[in-house]
């Protein structure tokens, strides 16, 4: 019989402040030719953009690899679009093409003073037993933190 491991459950919460209006925040999700500027990949990887359809039922897939070979494939649908305010999408994790995550994600920009907050809530479930909640936690802090760096240069 095969042995079924429990699925990990975890919620992120992650802010940041920019100095940039909602308008230049939410613009670095629209441009995937500046994607690779403040989305963070692990040392010695590249992540490869198959496809990126930025729209309500839209389908963004890419690819981690590391020496051509493919370590992770991602795929992304986007659920609700607000520009400037508010992003709703869905990330599935693939190893060997067997799904080891999969998330549900809402960005939301509120103006503040002359900036922006952002806020991240993310629901993640590892398939697979694998508690990387801290590992994820530390991953949406790097990636604001490249996003503000990005936005108010």
């Amino acid at each position: 019989m095969t042995k079924i491991t429990l699925a990990c459950h975890h919620i992120v919460v992650a802010q940041a402040q920019f100095k940039s209006s909602p308008s230049q925040v939410y613009a670095i999700w629209t441009d995937t030719a500046n994607r690779h500027r403040w989305e963070p990949t692990p040392e010695g990887m590249k992540t490869h953009y198959l496809n990126y359809d930025f729209r309500i039922g839209g389908v963004e897939q890419s690819e981690m690899r590391q020496g051509g070979a493919v370590v992770a494939k991602f795929i992304t649908r986007f659920f609700d679009i607000v520009p400037d305010h508010r992003l709703v999408f869905s990330v599935t994790v693939l190893v060997d093409d067997v799904p080891v995550s999969c998330s549900q994600n809402t960005l939301e920009l509120v103006p503040e003073g002359t900036g922006t907050k952002l806020t991240c809530h993310e629901m993640v479930v590892w398939l697979h037993g694998n508690d990387l909640s801290i590992e994820h936690q530390g991953g949406w802090d790097l990636m604001l933190n490249r996003m503000v760096t990005f936005v108010d240069r």
